[in-house]
């Protein structure tokens, strides 16, 4: 089945005259399923080539640089090179805002007038989904899936057009999911060839085309903010769009007077990690810390899979088992 996913990052360049842009970007296959092996063989090559260790089945741009520092660029575009031929098309998006023409851009949402430079900045996560809705909008396939990563933002007509077409948000996509991998690591260098330039789509697509993909630049702006705007204060529910069987970890509590997205961050790059995220790969679906307080509308008992570690982890399992009906057999212990 033809597939497409999308990420985005933000995209800053200059030092004397800062620039900010949201950018996103698509990478399109003709076969989702052939595209998975592609993607394992790539990164397996990839990771020969400079002689790393593979613990992992797929990698965020982000974790390589994490795990391999200044290596991580040339594992990507070596990773890139080999992958290209199973990629029918990238889209790339980007938007440039005029506080000129444009001093407020309006909404229902909580915060109801906002310049459109805080507004953007404000709605970066959901640009992944104004994305997806822009390009079902202009070059859609009803035949084709279309993949995010798990994102937050208020209810918009973009969204409610989006979510028509049955959208598959994977939490952590960029971590487990082979497409969603290949857009943000593809992003991540495009990104860094684009620092200097200027964002024009001739510009964008020369870039892309000299790393040897083929693609098309849309622009994302003022004549959409009917759509992307909030119609609503309330938060968009992704929860229906969640592919199961999740994967999710009980992990150790955080040690005290350490900061939660530091600790957030150092326990997803743990070996303890690898296990879950790797079965998240293995069956193509999406990978999350499981929050007592806050997943349980996400938790299916029946078909998610659940992985411990420690005693804070058992713990976590047997208050878990009070308040769901969960199976035995749905616990994995990692040693």
């Amino acid at each position: 089945m033809p597939a497409i996913a999308f990420d985005s990052k933000e995209f800053h360049s200059g030092v004397h005259m800062p620039f900010f842009a949201p950018i996103g970007l698509a990478v399109e296959t003709r076969e989702g399923g052939r595209f998975k092996t592609a993607y394992d063989t790539a990164m397996q090559a990839a990771f020969e080539k400079r002689k790393a260790l593979r613990r992992r089945r797929a990698y965020s741009f982000a974790t390589l640089v994490d795990f391999f520092g200044e290596n991580a660029s040339k594992i990507a575009d070596k990773f890139l090179e080999i992958v290209v031929d199973e990629v029918s098309h990238v889209w790339f998006f980007h938007t440039q805002v005029s506080a000129v023409n444009t001093p407020f851009i309006y909404s229902r949402g909580k915060k109801r007038a906002l310049p459109p430079l805080d507004y953007m900045k404000l709605h970066s996560q959901s640009y992944p989904s104004w994305c997806a809705w822009l390009w079902s909008r202009e070059a859609g396939r009803p035949s084709t899936a279309i993949l995010l990563d798990a994102f937050q933002g208020a209810e918009t007509n973009a969204w409610n057009e989006l979510k028509l077409h049955r959208p598959l948000v994977f939490h952590k996509g960029d971590e487990v999911n082979p497409l969603i991998s290949t857009a943000d690591v593809l992003l991540a260098r495009a990104g860094e060839a684009l620092k200097d330039r200027s964002l024009r789509d001739s510009v964008i697509e020369k870039v892309l085309e000299d790393m040897g993909f083929p693609g098309t630049s849309m622009f994302i702006g003022q004549p959409h903010y009917r759509d992307i705007t909030e119609i609503s204060p309330l938060p968009i529910s992704i929860r229906d769009y969640v592919y199961h069987p999740m994967m999710f970890i009980l992990h150790e509590d955080r040690p005290r007077g350490v900061d939660w997205d530091e600790w957030d961050r150092q326990r997803f790059l743990a070996e303890v990690t690898d296990v879950p995220v790797n079965s998240a790969f293995d069956n193509n679906t999406g990978f999350k810390a499981f929050d007592l307080d806050q997943d349980g509308t996400l938790l299916n008992p029946r078909k998610d899979l659940i992985f411990l570690y420690g005693p804070d982890g058992e713990a976590k399992k047997e208050k878990l088992k009070t308040l769901y009906r969960i199976d035995e057999a749905n616990f994995r212990e990692i040693v």
